[in-house]
């Protein structure tokens, strides 16, 4: 598995823990 495929997988997944962490802050308001 290439690397740059390995940073684009953690891209993903830091910027789905992104969206779920910023749902739940405007779930709180």
């Amino acid at each position: 598995m290439p690397k740059s495929s390995v940073n684009i997988t953690y891209s993903h997944i830091f910027i789905v823990l992104l969206l779920i962490s910023f749902q739940e802050i405007n779930q709180q308001k």
